[in-house]
């Protein structure tokens, strides 16, 4: 689960980085499967948004049914083996949630 906020302000700062350079930058997540989306939905206000914070077995069934089959999907989708999306799609395919709780999930990402 670090890892993918680790990701999440990795993209925050290549944005920004690529923002002050006046260059394109193209996310290497969709936005719905970025950590700032899934795991701490915050309003314009940027305040935590209830009514899109997933919780217990929506938050579960997320995890394991579309956000680990987006992230494992990276390594078929990847066209140059050493880039950070098919790492990512390397681990993912690997690893797995073992969390079956939903709110042993909320409390890891705090919720």
């Amino acid at each position: 689960m670090l890892f993918l906020k680790y990701l999440d302000d990795m993209e925050n700062e290549r944005a920004l980085e690529a923002q002050i350079t006046g260059k394109a930058y193209q996310p290497v997540f969709e936005a719905q499967y970025r950590w700032s989306e899934w795991a701490v939905p915050k309003t314009t206000e940027a305040k935590p948004d209830p009514d899109r914070t997933r919780l217990g077995n929506d938050l579960v069934d997320f995890v394991n049914n579309s956000l680990m089959v987006y992230l494992r999907g990276f390594a078929e989708t990847a066209t140059n083996p050493n880039s950070i999306e098919a790492k990512i799609g390397q681990i993912f395919t690997e690893v797995g949630n073992k969390f079956g709780n939903g709110q042993k999930v909320s409390n890891i990402i705090g919720k």
